[in-house]
């Protein structure tokens, strides 16, 4: 489900590239990130779930993609290689917006086509309706199965398709708008709550729930520069008037705890102006390569 910044008017949308071994998620991700400009584009990130890899990272279409003024911030995720753990897709795809299933169109991979399909029906059962882009990949393999017969197989209902040749960057642009076109017009008919919903502190926006991983706070590795930009976005309810040596404070409430899915969570007291707020901020840490593509 997006979550919403209304400090930085943004739309935090979840994308997940699914699929069998070795079909070209990964590829999916390395050509994606390299054609967009990098002043658009977060980092790459490589991090250890169960015992798979995940590879993600945020970017932003300029000028386009805004949903009521708020301009939409896509979070692209997938697990690299032969996945060990159905947790570990399961936190994946947790809050997804939209979904990538990259098919193998050789012959022999049809059977792993299926499986991995139902699979993920399987994990999308309560999530209600996730828009979904069926994308037909390495179409230059000589034992290619024909698209129809391929589509026959894999799709249902109106799910767009999209052939591509992942490895030489064809047509993976195309299976990235096709989802961002879907998510956007899911996005604008759901009526979000852009002027409420949730507890927002001065736009900080906390969900009842604990985030999902996508959206994790930036403070890892960054805790000091991430403090103190909170403590100047944090909203102050009506009261006396502070003075100018009143300035905000953060403190830590507690030990932090470590969650199931490896990240902590971290209980804060802010006060300002004789007022007092309480909230968790959820942190995950992860080590990063300088080169993530395998």
């Amino acid at each position: 489900m997006a979550l919403i910044n209304h400090v930085k008017r943004e739309i935090n949308a979840k994308l997940v590239y699914f699929g069998p071994a070795h079909s070209g998620k990964t590829t999916n991700l390395n050509v994606i990130f390299r054609k967009l400009k990098p002043e658009c584009r977060g980092k790459l990130k490589s991090m250890a779930v169960q015992q798979d890899r995940m590879l993600f990272f945020d970017f932003m279409v300029p000028g386009q993609g805004k949903v009521d003024g708020y301009q939409v911030r896509f979070h692209v995720y997938t697990l690299a290689g032969k996945v060990t753990s159905d947790a570990a897709w399961k936190m994946v795809l947790k809050g997804a917006d939209g979904v990538v299933f990259v098919a193998d169109s050789a012959s022999n991979k049809m059977a792993a086509n299926r499986e991995n399909l139902a699979a993920l029906r399987e994990q999308l059962q309560g999530a209600g309706k996730v828009p979904c882009v069926v994308q037909f990949n390495k179409r230059d393999l000589s034992d290619a199965v024909p698209l129809e017969e391929i589509r026959q197989a894999l799709v249902t209902g109106n799910c767009p398709v999209v052939p591509t040749v992942a490895a030489k960057g064809e047509g993976v642009l195309d299976a990235l708008f096709a989802v961002i076109k879907t998510v956007m017009q899911t996005l604008k008919e759901s009526g979000l709550e852009l002027e409420g919903g949730a507890e927002n502190l001065g736009g900080l926006t906390v969900p009842e729930e604990p985030a999902a991983p996508e959206l994790t706070s930036r403070l890892a590795g960054e805790e000091a520069g991430a403090t103190s930009q909170m403590a100047a976005e944090v909203a102050v309810e009506s009261g006396p008037a502070a003075s100018e040596n009143d300035a905000p404070t953060i403190e830590v409430d507690g030990e932090p705890v470590a969650m199931s899915d490896g990240r902590l969570r971290l209980p804060l007291t802010v006060r300002y102006g004789g007022k007092e707020k309480k909230f968790a901020v959820m942190l995950a840490l992860s080590l990063e390569s300088e080169d993530t593509a395998q």
